[in-house]
């Protein structure tokens, strides 16, 4: 393997800073799932707190939370179709789909 192709390394062979951030957020954030499983019921109560917050923040907001959000409602369709598209190249149906007859033949010799 050469230099620079493993996953986060860069050029120089030290992992880039992209690399080194996302790890050590990574990290952190197991840090914090790993302090908070023995308290099992107050992750129940930050839940149901923070989705109750939710649910009277787009109380309040009724029809202007379509207007304030609909970059975010975009970009989520977009989303979903191209991940849709993603899964259709993937799944094989793209080649089941395209028939015999119409992938062009190769001359007989």
């Amino acid at each position: 393997m050469s230099e620079g192709d493993s996953i986060g390394e860069s050029v120089h062979g030290k992992p880039s800073v992209v690399y080194r951030f996302f790890t050590r957020l990574g990290q952190i954030y197991q840090s914090w799932l790993d302090k908070s499983t023995p308290y099992t019921a107050v992750r129940w109560i930050v839940t149901l707190g923070l989705s109750f917050i939710y649910m009277i923040r787009v109380y309040l907001l009724q029809n202007r939370f379509l207007l304030i959000h609909r970059c975010i409602a975009v970009q989520y369709s977009v989303g979903l179709a191209v991940f849709k598209y993603i899964l259709w190249m993937t799944s094989g149906q793209l080649c089941n789909s395209v028939g015999d007859s119409q992938l062009p033949k190769a001359r007989q010799v």
